[in-house]
């Protein structure tokens, strides 16, 4: 052993090996690295787009059922994630203010019913999503709440979720003029980006 360190070509030889081994190392770290940054690149884009209830044909807004003023919000939401990972969208619900304060939230509805059909909202039920990477993925959601449940005024709806990260966001999607007041708004004609 001790000739074997004592000859100069030997020496030489670890000493490459040692070098080729780090510079493996550190590229292979490198590379990872870039990978992992090229994964995350990109956002979850979210659109919606206001449509009429399958279960009544009405628009959202201030509609009686039995006895009872309701708030509804028929949607279409699609959720683009331009990155690479699967990213994820969690307890997606509308948000009610009155003058820039919380009041409330309504509720998910899984799914409705009329005299002839059943009809499934947000994800199997369920108002959080899993994106794939690279993918597109549309859902038909539906809102609800009354105003025994709420019996609050509010004058801004905003769309609110968690992030994979859990990260909380707000964005507002509609502006309420005469709360509790039968009203016949209109359907988007287009989709619209609410996340810029």
């Amino acid at each position: 052993m001790k000739v074997f360190l004592e000859n100069p070509q030997y020496q030489l030889l670890l000493v490459g090996a040692v070098i080729s081994l780090i510079s493996t190392l550190i590229g292979m770290f490198a590379q990872t690295l870039f990978q992992n940054f090229l994964s995350h690149k990109g956002r979850v884009k979210l659109y919606i787009k206001s449509v009429y209830s399958q279960v009544n044909q009405k628009a959202w807004g201030f509609y009686y059922f039995d006895t009872d003023m309701v708030f509804q919000v028929p949607l279409w939401l699609e959720i683009h994630n331009t990155k690479s990972v699967r990213q994820i969208v969690r307890n997606l619900n509308l948000t009610l203010y009155l003058n820039n304060q919380k009041v409330g939230q309504t509720i998910q509805s899984t799914s409705k019913s009329n005299d002839t059909e059943r009809y499934s909202f947000g994800d199997e039920g369920s108002y959080s999503f899993l994106i794939q990477g690279n993918e597109i993925k549309r859902f038909n959601l539906y809102f609800i709440v009354s105003k025994k449940e709420l019996d609050s005024d509010f004058d801004e709806v905003r769309l609110s979720y968690f992030d994979t990260k859990d990260r909380y966001h707000e964005f507002k999607i509609f502006d309420v003029m005469n709360p509790w007041t039968t009203s016949r708004n209109k359907i988007d004609d287009d989709w619209r980006l609410i996340n810029k």
